[in-house]
C-alpha cells in the first residue's frame, strides 16, 4: 500500500492473475459529496437560464453542500433550478435600465445572489432535505424489520 500526502492509504486489490492493484479510494468520497452534486445544480440552472442560471444554481447549491452531512442529491436538484429562476426574475427587473455590456454588473449580480441563496440554503433547504433523508430512512428500516420472514429471506 502506498500512503498519501493527505494520510489515507490506497486500497491494494490483487487480481486474478496474482498482480496487485492500486483503487484510489480517497477519489471516490469528494465526487459523490461535491462533484455530482454541484454539476446537477448547473445542470438544472442552465435549463431554467442558460449560463448565467448555471453559476447561480451551481454557487447556491455549495450551500446545501457545506450544511450537511450527507452527499446533497436532491439539494441540488432543488437549489440548482432555483437559482437560475431567481437570477432570470432578477435580471428581468433590471431589463433596459443597465447596459447588457456591463460585464461589472453582470458578474456582481450573480455573486450577490449566489451568496444570499448560497447562505438561505445553507440554514434553510440543508437541514430540511437532511431532516427528510433521515425520516425515510427510519421508515425503511421500520418496512425491512417488519417484512415477514420469507421476505428477508431472498
Amino acid at each position: 500500500m502506498r500512503h498519501r500526502l493527505d494520510g489515507g492509504d490506497d486500497a491494494a486489490v490483487a487480481d486474478p492473475n496474482g498482480h496487485t492493484i492500486t483503487t484510489y479510494v480517497g477519489l471516490v468520497g469528494p465526487m459523490i459529496t461535491y462533484l455530482l452534486p454541484l454539476l446537477i445544480a448547473n445542470t438544472g440552472g442552465r435549463m431554467v437560464y442558460g449560463v448565467r442560471g448555471g453559476v447561480v444554481g451551481t454557487i447556491a447549491t455549495m450551500g446545501v453542500i457545506v450544511g450537511s452531512n450527507i452527499p446533497m442529491f436532491i439539494g441540488a436538484m432543488l437549489m440548482g433550478p432555483l437559482g437560475g429562476w431567481v437570477m432570470k426574475k432578477i435580471d428581468s427587473i433590471w431589463d433596459g435600465k443597465i447596459k447588457p455590456a456591463s460585464r461589472c454588473w453582470s458578474t456582481t449580480s450573480r455573486r450577490i445572489v449566489g451568496a444570499i441563496l448560497s447562505i438561505g440554503a445553507f440554514f434553510g433547504i440543508a437541514p430540511l432535505v437532511e431532516g427528510l433523508s433521515n425520516a425515510l430512512q427510519v421508515a425503511v428500516n421500520w418496512l425491512i424489520s417488519h417484512t415477514c420472514c420469507h421476505c428477508r429471506a431472498s
